[in-house]
């Protein structure tokens, strides 16, 4: 198989249109394309690379795609985030979470990701994604850069999260 290494600008448009392909009849619990949810993952990642891992984090999850075809197409770098991004239902979302941690491409886009499906009404999750946020603020695992995280907008305890992760309120934990 050839390898083509798509980066920069041209892999984020290669991505794009493949997520756009791919996931155009792929339909969300909330009735939209999941080209959408992909998008929304992507919008404020300025990163090229770190957007063509945020526009294909489900692409393999979702069966459209293998690890092979995105490494030919965009290198080990995506590859390796979209592999430890690809979850295994069969694996406790806790340990999940721990190997996103090992990653920092991957951890950044999971957070975003975590932010898109919160906003998105997922309130049977949002636990999760509390716990997530916490554990990434207490063990001192931010890889997100100030910026991201002021680009997050989720419900307001997402957002005490980030105000605890950017040190702009005190004496406020979350258990």
């Amino acid at each position: 198989m050839t390898t083509i290494r798509l980066n920069g600008m041209e892999g984020v448009n290669a991505a794009r249109r493949i997520c756009l392909l791919y996931h155009s009849k792929d339909i969300d619990r909330d009735g939209n394309p999941h080209w959408m949810h992909c998008e929304r993952v992507a919008k404020n990642i300025d990163d090229p690379t770190l957007k063509i891992i945020a526009l294909l984090h489900d692409i393999v999850e979702h069966g459209h795609m293998n690890y092979a075809q995105i490494g030919n197409l965009f290198g080990c770098r995506v590859m390796d985030a979209i592999r430890i991004l690809t979850r295994n239902k069969e694996i406790p979302y806790v340990d999940y979470l721990e190997k996103v941690k090992t990653n920092p491409d991957a951890l950044i886009v999971k957070v975003f990701d975590i932010s898109d499906n919160a906003n998105r009404g997922f309130a049977r999750k949002l636990c999760l994604y509390l716990d997530f946020l916490h554990w990434f603020v207490i063990m001192n695992t931010c890889y997100l850069t100030k910026s991201h995280l002021a680009s997050l907008s989720t419900v307001n305890l997402c957002v005490i999260a980030r105000d605890i992760a950017l040190n702009t309120i005190t004496g406020y934990s979350i258990n």
